[in-house]
């Protein structure tokens, strides 16, 4: 796997990336808000909670709003369009592709289809035409 040279990265909005600034602020108000609101209790003696582990939902609580604070970071980057200027290649080409599509099969014997098959092959000179001259 080849790492991106970021040497030659550059963004093409660049002053969206001060929107990360946020980023801190969200953190301290979210621990903030988190202090404020936790649940205390008064107990005698900490001796029965010496061998405690916490379960794997209590270790997890803040995942959730680790990966909103991440998922938020890494949009804000791609809103500044992150752009590459390491390769570069000019391709010419020139030319007409035109692709005529009948479909003659049996399914298309309906009679609207039908209609639209004799309007077809009355057009059908003039579309001959039309791409002999694009050629």
């Amino acid at each position: 796997m080849m790492w991106p040279d970021f040497a030659s990265m550059h963004f093409k909005n660049p002053e969206l990336l001060w929107l990360l600034v946020l980023v801190p602020v969200i953190i301290v108000y979210f621990w903030k808000v988190k202090i404020k609101n936790r649940t205390q209790i008064r107990i005698s003696s900490t001796e029965a909670f010496k061998n405690y582990r916490p379960s794997l939902k209590q270790r997890m609580v803040n995942l959730p709003f680790v990966l909103r604070v991440l998922a938020m970071s890494l949009l804000v980057v791609a809103l500044a369009r992150p752009q590459s200027s390491s390769r570069a290649s000019n391709v010419k080409t020139e030319g007409i592709s035109v692709v005529i599509a009948l479909d003659i099969s049996s399914s298309m014997l309906a009679e609207i289809l039908n209609r639209i098959e004799l309007k077809l092959q009355k057009r059908w000179p003039w579309i001959l035409l039309m791409v002999d001259r694009m050629i």
